[in-house]
């Protein structure tokens, strides 16, 4: 915000974000973790291809199995080792994972895009993501002019400052408190039995929801401090959902489809987010607002004001501002589906095991 309004201008701004990045990615290039990854399939998804096998199960307790010493000594077996196959989301049985693990090429680019395409889950976490970045961008991005626009400040610098601080406020609180949220329910989760993605569709889901809501407040806020209250506040509940809709993404899909699924969502993210955004709501405001554009002043000061005409079409602007908590809303709505999706899919998981248990108890009392 400083460097926008000052005679260096906002492309100073990257320039030194780029100089400060670049040591850290040079250290992420150079820095070789490869001897901690395993190409070794995930348990759950082990334990999967036993359920298929209908691999006979000794024991079973009634909230279905769990990753403890009886599902590792069933993942490991050799029935299981044998017959796991690595199949796509289609359905289709293309290798065994020892024959896969020989093979000097991986699947294709189109491969993993139906690997990741074809799960919902993987689509509606990344329509949310979309959601979240389209609504998040539209709002930094046109902020400072909308708070000058509605008469909040006069001028630029302190529009800048005052909309930039509440923004990065609500990040450095929001982010970690967030991640700090996700583990507790992650551990909560595993001593129930539930699936990691549910914890991260629910915090995904309720973050944003609380969070557009509050922001929604701005649209009929009159006094400064409850505008920009609303959006501080309303930012901080969204920041919680950082960490929780990136562990969505790499729930959705299994473990070997994991690093083409953050790269592909983060492509549907900008294609349906960040970068039409913008667009979108610079187009709206100057077609229901076009006199609250900034322009130059008329002395040296270097700064912008609002033209007089602008006091008419304040109402037309906190339509356009309507319109981006209606963006923000589509990501509460889409992880809102993929968590139905996901209980769902583990209670009818967790009822075909009962079922298959109960069968074999019956075979086993009618052959005694």
């Amino acid at each position: 915000a400083l460097l926008a309004s000052s005679p260096a201008g906002w492309p100073m701004a990257f320039f030194l974000e780029a100089l400060l990045m670049m040591p850290l990615a040079i250290f992420c290039f150079l820095l070789d973790d490869t001897a901690h990854l395993s190409r070794e399939p995930a348990l759950e998804d082990r334990l999967l291809a036993a359920d298929a096998l209908d691999y006979p199960k000794e024991k079973e307790d009634q909230e279905g199995m769990e990753e403890g010493a009886e599902g590792e000594k069933l993942a490991s077996s050799p029935a299981v080792e044998e017959h796991y196959p690595v199949v796509d989301t289609a359905k289709q049985k293309l290798t065994s994972f020892e024959a896969r693990e020989d093979q000097a090429e991986g699947p294709t680019v189109w491969e993993e895009v139906l690997a990741c395409a074809r799960r919902p889950l993987f689509v509606w976490s990344s329509l949310g993501y979309a959601g979240y970045s389209g609504g998040l961008i539209g709002f930094s991005t046109f902020g400072p002019a909308f708070v000058m626009a509605l008469g909040y400040f006069d001028s630029e610098y302190e529009a800048s400052i005052v909309f930039g601080v509440s923004m990065a406020i609500a990040g450095l609180v929001g982010t970690p408190l967030g991640g700090l949220l996700l583990d507790w329910k992650l551990r909560r989760g595993r001593e129930a039995g539930r699936p990691g993605f549910q914890a991260a569709a629910s915090q995904s889901c309720l973050a944003n929801l609380v969070g557009t809501i509050i922001a929604g407040v701005c649209v009929w806020a009159y006094p400064a401090w409850l505008f920009m209250g609303a959006i501080c506040v309303g930012a901080c509940f969204m920041f919680l959902s950082t960490s929780s809709m990136n562990l969505a993404v790499l729930e959705s899909v299994p473990h070997d489809n994991r690093p083409f699924a953050v790269a592909f969502s983060v492509l549907i993210m900008h294609a349906m987010g960040d970068v039409p955004s913008p667009i979108v709501v610079g187009a709206l405001k100057d077609q229901l607002a076009p006199d609250c554009t900034p322009k130059d002043a008329d002395d040296d000061k270097n700064d912008v004001v609002i033209p007089d005409g602008c006091d008419h079409q304040q109402h037309q602007l906190r339509m356009v501002l309507l319109f981006i908590i209606c963006w923000l809303s589509m990501s509460s709505v889409a992880f809102g589906i993929a968590w139905a999706l996901a209980i769902k899919k583990h209670r009818d998981g967790t009822l075909e095991r009962h079922s298959r248990a109960d069968s074999r108890s019956a075979s086993s009392v009618t052959h005694h």
